[in-house]
């Protein structure tokens, strides 16, 4: 399989699509890195995107693997994991480093994690 890019011609696939959506299901339409609920389209910050953890171009062979794809928005994509893939080239440190990514104010469940927000002030 040739390496994919992101005008490949695998993503207009009904393979694809149909896999895309249960990856946008198994994870309820939920960004997970940031938390935020995912809306249709494709321009809005919030926008689902299904990113491969481990990236298409270093590990053709995982472009169908429903374990190397997560729910992202479109924020999350285009920032924090665009970030992470620039950083490093080996796939496994891209996908840990995807998955331990966290919010910078908030943490998995949404709540602030600065000790000094209202929400965690001792009563």
């Amino acid at each position: 399989m040739p390496r994919p890019t992101a005008r490949s011609p695998l993503y207009k696939t009904k393979r694809w699509q149909t896999l895309r959506n249960k990856v946008l299901v198994r994870d309820t339409y939920t960004c997970q890195m940031c938390g935020t609920i995912l809306r249709d389209g494709r321009s809005l910050p919030y926008s689902a995107v299904v990113d491969h953890l481990q990236p298409a171009g270093l590990r053709p062979d995982l472009f169908f693997d429903e374990g190397n794809l997560q729910a992202v928005c479109k924020s999350c994509h285009d920032g924090p994991c665009s970030s992470i893939e620039a950083r490093h080239t080996d796939p496994e440190t891209i996908k840990r480093e995807k998955q331990a990514f966290v919010a910078i104010g908030y943490d998995a469940t949404g709540r602030p994690t600065s000790p000094n927000h209202p929400w965690n002030a001792a009563p």
